[in-house]
């Protein structure tokens, strides 16, 4: 992480207190800034840009891209569990939210974000909640019990047919 590090511990510094501010617990702050330290980790191991630095004009906005984000929520998602990635993608979301509060960051890439957490959520969900998803809103739109059951069926066969 050498090749971003001073420029970054500001902005984790700044960040650490906006939460402490807010009446976040120390521990909780501080596996927050673990899970913040580990994106810019990973990005700084990951980084196209051989000698990459924060300058005044590359700040933030050259690490937080929509591909980079998009990248590290592949990332998570393949080696952490769900709840850690779940959690280590939170934090980032708050962080970005914070950085576009105070104009380190275009507001842009909170739709990004919204984007990426929507996506992950859905590839989070197993087929049973899926099809329990799917149930509900036939029955919401008040089908018949057995329209809902063939529906019901031939989702899980589709289902069941594309996970092999």
């Amino acid at each position: 992480m050498e090749i971003i590090s001073g420029e970054v511990a500001s902005y984790q510094a700044k960040f650490n207190t906006y939460l402490l501010e807010q009446k976040y617990a120390e521990p909780s702050v501080k596996s927050m800034g673990d899970d913040l330290a580990s994106f810019f980790s990973w990005f700084a191991s990951k980084s196209a840009f051989s000698g990459f630095r924060l300058s005044q004009g590359n700040r933030l906005s050259a690490i937080f891209t929509s591909r980079a984000l998009e990248q590290y929520f592949d990332f998570c998602r393949a080696n952490f569990s769900p709840s850690a990635a779940s959690r280590k993608t939170a934090v980032l979301f708050s962080f970005c939210q914070y950085a576009v509060e105070n104009k380190w960051l275009s507001s842009k890439l909170l739709t990004v974000l919204q984007n990426l957490a929507d996506k992950r959520t859905r590839l989070l969900k197993t087929d049973e909640d899926i099809l329990a998803e799917f149930k509900l809103s036939l029955q919401r739109s008040q089908n018949n019990p057995n329209t809902v059951r063939g529906y019901l069926a031939d989702v899980a066969e589709f289902l069941q047919v594309n996970s092999r």
